[in-house]
């Protein structure tokens, strides 16, 4: 049951930090391109990465780990948005921009997350 509320409670301000990073990046950029999406999805990559370096040479307890991993860090990737936006601009016939956004939302996701788990691999080893 403790673990079910550490990954409640990181859900919780996983979904703010989406809704706001959603929020700043309209008012930045503007509508038309998911800019948000993308950059939420590539910095969660990040994030997981450092988590999972970190934790190669570090204790993490595991409610910590479900609540970062699972919890915060689930409720703040969005996938599913991620591909209802491609699909929204392949139907639009912007397939240059669907591409662009698909190729570089999967090649920096997983680069980021190759370089998170460096980051935090030096990071657990200090």
């Amino acid at each position: 049951m403790k673990t079910l509320i550490f990954i409640a409670l990181g859900g919780m301000f996983g979904a703010l930090a989406r809704h706001g990073a959603g929020v700043a990046a309209v008012r930045i950029i503007g509508h038309g391109f998911p800019y948000a999406t993308m950059a939420v999805n590539i910095l969660g990559s990040i994030l997981m990465g450092v988590i999972v370096g970190y934790g190669m040479h570090s204790d993490i307890s595991y409610n910590a780990k479900m609540f970062l991993m699972v919890g915060l860090l689930g409720a703040f990737t969005t996938f599913s948005t991620f591909s209802l936006d491609a699909v929204n601009l392949l139907q639009k016939g912007e397939w240059l921009q669907a591409s662009s956004y698909i190729l570089i939302s999967v090649v920096l996701g997983i680069l980021g997350l190759i370089g998170g788990i460096s980051l935090g691999k030096m990071a657990g080893a200090l």
